[in-house]
């Protein structure tokens, strides 16, 4: 709605903001420009700022298959990560697809990253106390690095296989003692 002010316009947006109902174990459906792709909302991760935590699917699906729920969930799991679910959904970049029971025990799922101002790594089970590290011990090499990501970051993952800015963070974390 514009509104005349002698000189001056204004622009009112009355929409309504989108509200986002979610459930654990809901799937969501990314369109990318060739194909589709799903990721599973796992839990809220308490640890690191309440971010959402999901399983991102491997396979790829062509963008008229309409793939079931058990198909998608029995798919192997390419990374867990933690994100902004209800902000994706806004930005238009995925929408729900269904739910379905989980696709993975998150009981043997560690996270970790590196925190610059205290030299250390930081390394955790999804709503469970951070352990901190110098260095990173040998059970824990194989852990997820995550960080709360933008919706933005993630759909790039889908798109090209990694983060926005993993470039960066690669070459960042590898220059660290491991």
């Amino acid at each position: 709605m514009l509104l005349y002010f002698g000189q001056s316009i204004i622009f009112i947006n009355f929409e309504k903001k989108m509200r986002v109902y979610k459930r654990i174990n809901d799937i969501y459906e990314v369109e990318l420009p060739d194909c589709k792709r799903y990721f599973q909302f796992l839990q809220s991760d308490s640890s690191l700022l309440g971010g959402h935590v999901i399983a991102i699917f491997n396979n790829k699906y062509d963008k008229f298959e309409s793939p079931s729920l058990d198909d998608i969930a029995k798919g192997a799991v390419e990374y867990y990560c933690h994100t902004n679910i209800n902000y994706g959904v806004e930005l238009g970049l995925w929408k729900k697809y269904g739910n379905t029971p989980a696709c993975a025990d998150l009981s043997k799922v560690y996270f970790k990253n590196y925190v610059d101002e205290k030299k250390c790594w930081h390394i955790w089970r999804a709503n469970e106390e951070l352990q901190s590290f110098d260095e990173i011990p040998d059970q824990f090499r194989d852990s997820y690095i995550t960080y709360l990501f933008p919706p933005k970051c993630v759909y790039h993952k889908l798109v090209y296989g990694k983060f926005l800015g993993q470039d960066v963070l690669s070459s960042f974390t590898k220059t660290l003692k491991r």
